[in-house]
C-alpha cells in the first residue's frame, strides 16, 4: 500500500510539472535547418513509383 500511495503521488507530481513550466519570456525558438533539396523525392500526385525509365 505504500508503494501505490508513493507511485501515485509522484505521478501527480511529474505529471502536473508541465502545467507550470510554461515557456519563460526568454526562451527563443531554435532556428529551422533548411531542408536540402537533394534529400527531397518529388511525386507526383496518383504517380507511378518506381518512375518508368
Amino acid at each position: 500500500m505504500k508503494t501505490l500511495t508513493t507511485s501515485m503521488l509522484l505521478s501527480v507530481i511529474f505529471l502536473s510539472a508541465g502545467a507550470f513550466a510554461g515557456p519563460g519570456p526568454k526562451m527563443q525558438p531554435a532556428p529551422a535547418a533548411p531542408a536540402a533539396s537533394l534529400n527531397v523525392t518529388v511525386i507526383a500526385k496518383n504517380g507511378v513509383w518506381p518512375p518508368a525509365a
